[in-house]
């Protein structure tokens, strides 16, 4: 399971890092700024990216358009600038064909 975590803020990112560790999940790339998230999903065709809305660089509506034209498909989540969602918010909004919703929220 590829993840990534696109936000400005650092503390945000931290603390979805180590929710998703404690959970079992290993490849977590964390990057505050869109240009550097984007050529790595490409790179790397990442499962899931979590992605603060108004990102620095690219925002989220613009890496969103990218991967669309590029027929790269993760799942997606988008978080408001002025409102982080809680580890388990975001989880709870993650539908994967993996099933990681059921897999992380058994251990």
């Amino acid at each position: 399971m590829k993840i990534v975590l696109a936000h400005s803020d650092r503390n945000y990112t931290n603390t979805l890092k180590i929710f998703f560790l404690n959970k079992g999940v290993t490849n977590i790339h964390v990057f505050s700024d869109g240009f550097n998230a984007l050529t790595h999903i490409i790179k790397n065709r990442s499962h899931i990216v979590i992605i603060e809305e108004t990102l620095p660089g690219l925002n989220a509506a613009d890496i969103k358009k990218a991967l669309v034209f590029k027929h790269i498909k993760p799942e997606i989540v988008i978080v408001k600038s002025f409102n982080n969602m809680s580890p388990s918010k975001v989880l709870s909004k993650i539908k994967t064909e993996f099933n990681l919703n059921k897999q992380i929220l058994e251990n």
